[in-house]
């Protein structure tokens, strides 16, 4: 039986190679501009995983990496859709969203996460919705964002669900779910490996 620590360490497995790759062809590109905006909000997205992965792995509270995705996720969607108009260097713009995740776990509001996952996937959808009338190209990337729109939707329930007054903690459903979340981060993560030329290069 696989166990969820391994799942976790695979899942950082391919996040380390997804970042990997990024900052390889970063290195040889120096003229990041055409496409800038929609590189990024996946570059951003992934770094928000990475991050969430090395406090799950490392660190005893799992509670607190839960609160530390829905806070540093929405944030990097957010930051990584707007950052071509930003006008801020990376090490900045990966500072702010930081600062802010941190402010919103030290407020820990249940609205403000809410909130924060509702507008991550409002831009996500509409920026999907503008892609379909370009090239072709970016019509293939638009798919893209609604999967991950569809991450952020699967963690607002998975939160929404944490955060009713009914135990949820030993029903079975709430374990099929889980592992349905786990299925769309890796499917999402893999997909990004697979089709990494057409999403960060072409």
């Amino acid at each position: 039986m696989i166990t969820q620590t391994a799942v976790n360490w695979f899942q950082f497995t391919l996040i380390v190679i997804l970042i990997s790759r990024i900052a390889i062809h970063k290195f040889k590109v120096k003229n990041q501009k055409k496409n800038q905006e929609k590189n990024q909000v996946f570059s951003f997205y992934i770094l928000a995983i990475l991050f969430n992965d090395i406090v799950t792995i490392f660190w005893s509270s799992a509670s607190f990496s839960f609160n530390l995705f829905h806070a540093l996720g929405p944030l990097a969607i957010m930051i990584g859709v707007y950052y071509s108009y930003l006008k801020v260097h990376l090490p900045i713009a990966i500072a702010t969203m930081i600062g802010i995740a941190t402010m919103v776990l030290y407020i820990d509001s249940f609205a403000i996460y809410i909130s924060l996952c509702f507008i991550a996937v409002f831009i996500l959808i509409r920026n999907s919705i503008s892609m379909l009338k370009w090239k072709k190209l970016d019509i293939y990337k638009s798919s893209f964002y609604i999967i991950l729109s569809l991450d952020l939707f699967a963690s607002f329930l998975e939160l929404s669900l944490g955060n009713t007054p009914i135990n949820w903690s030993n029903s079975i459903y709430i374990n099929y779910f889980g592992y349905g979340l786990t299925s769309m981060f890796l499917f999402t993560l893999i997909s990004l490996n697979v089709f990494f030329r057409r999403l960060f290069i072409a």
